[in-house]
């Protein structure tokens, strides 16, 4: 029987820990090596070139999407099968549109991770049915952020770099009361109460 090489990417040592548990149960899969954080995917997965790489969404580091970005970026040609908490449509669209093939939830039930695994070896597209239903509909979905202006989206990418009022004024060369408008409309239009959260909605998305 064939056997898969698989690369665990994920910041929580316990869920690595039973991620190899439950694939060495599996005599068609191995556990190549794992990872950690964003930052050594790139040159792990170009050592071990694994058929499958498992990760998370969410990582130290980097978020996973651009993970996944620089991954193809490389050529680096193996299956990329999410496992996440989040069931974040943002999350899904960002991660397919970056390059991954598969996403699951973390809730799922081993039996279908297994199956999975196996559907994935094959090159098949595999997700939990949460996320399959927002494939279905993505043609329903609106970026949140295509609601900006361009220097609305410009101020908000600049807060998202943690860029104070002042040094926004400056980098954009607006006044600070321009800038205080700016933020003031899209926290509005993207129906959020902060700049922490503006800024989470701007990484989603991206």
């Amino acid at each position: 029987m064939s056997n898969h090489s698989i690369m665990l990417v994920d910041e929580h040592p316990l869920i690595r820990h039973s991620l190899k548990q439950l694939i060495k149960a599996a005599d068609e899969f191995s556990v190549a090596g794992e990872v950690s954080n964003g930052v050594d995917v790139i040159n792990i997965a170009n050592q071990l070139k694994p058929d499958i790489i498992m990760m998370d969404i969410n990582i130290s580091n980097m978020y996973g999407p651009e993970v996944i970005r620089q991954i193809r970026k490389e050529g680096i040609k193996s299956y990329i099968l999410i496992l996440s908490f989040s069931a974040n449509r943002i999350d899904f669209y960002n991660a397919i549109d970056a390059g991954a093939n598969g996403y699951l939830l973390k809730n799922c039930e081993l039996d279908m991770l297994l199956n999975s695994l196996k559907s994935a070896a094959n090159g098949l597209p595999v997700f939990s049915n949460q996320i399959h239903q927002y494939l279905n509909n993505r043609h329903q979905y609106q970026d949140p952020l295509s609601s900006l202006t361009k220097r609305e989206f410009e101020v908000l990418r600049e807060i998202a770099n943690g860029l104070k009022n002042r040094e926004i004024s400056k980098s954009l060369f607006i006044s600070e009361e321009t800038v205080k408008v700016h933020i003031r409309n899209l926290l509005k239009k993207l129906n959020v109460r902060s700049r922490l959260e503006a800024s989470l909605v701007y990484m989603r998305a991206k």
